[in-house]
């Protein structure tokens, strides 16, 4: 398992494994929820301070990844994969498709234009998807919802991608617009990324509420 060597503090722990027929299992640690369901089934639960935090949780354990020799490109980079622990950080999981070298694998909405064209690919598609994600963080949006695989693959070729937020801070629309660029070579690394997200953290309003968050 590839997951066995991935330790870290933004990687959902992988404790045990039995990968005998027909009593297959994988034990993990005890997470609460994925950030899918706390941005789109319990929106009042985040504010956008701590979003902001769990974004910038999900590119430490993205830089971690990408820092491995060789890197390890996660492929499959979504809101499912990102879960809460109880203290409520961000931990990175299922990483089936690290290894697949098949451009097409993986989830339509968050695919970088590359994978959809099955060019040659590495870790861009990791940041491309990253983009996707801190769109869908501030606009509490499914990206690309009820359009099918073969529309989304249309539109984002065609350069086309969801829609930003007005609440979006002009910073982070630069950013993410450089995180989903066509082009795989212009796209920051999450080492180049993870300043900017830290400072547009800093210009956010604190919240009402304690949060349960570290960086808090």
């Amino acid at each position: 398992l590839v997951h066995a060597s991935l330790k870290g503090p933004r990687t959902v722990e992988l404790i045990a494994a039995n990968l005998v027929p027909p009593q297959c299992c994988i034990v993990m640690e005890r997470c609460e929820c994925s950030l899918f369901e706390k941005l789109h089934r319990r929106p009042d639960e985040l504010s956008r301070r701590q979003s902001m935090s769990i974004a910038i949780q999900v590119a430490e354990g993205m830089r971690h990844l990408h820092s491995r020799r060789p890197p390890v490109v996660h492929r499959d980079l979504k809101s499912h994969n990102v879960l809460l622990d109880a203290n409520g950080d961000a931990k990175l999981c299922d990483f089936g498709l690290v290894n697949t070298r098949e451009a097409t694998a993986g989830t339509p909405n968050y695919m970088a234009p590359e994978l959809f064209l099955s060019k040659p690919f590495g870790n861009p598609v990791d940041v491309f998807a990253f983009g996707v994600l801190l769109n869908e963080i501030w606009a509490r949006e499914v990206p690309w919802d009820g359009y099918q695989p073969m529309d989304i693959r249309q539109k984002v070729t065609a350069g086309e991608r969801p829609r930003t937020p007005r609440t979006m801070p002009s910073a982070c629309e630069g950013l993410v617009r450089n995180l989903w660029h066509a082009k795989a070579a212009v796209r920051p690394t999450f080492a180049e990324a993870l300043p900017q997200l830290e400072s547009l953290l800093e210009t956010l309003p604190g919240d009402r509420l304690n949060s349960s968050l570290g960086r808090m």
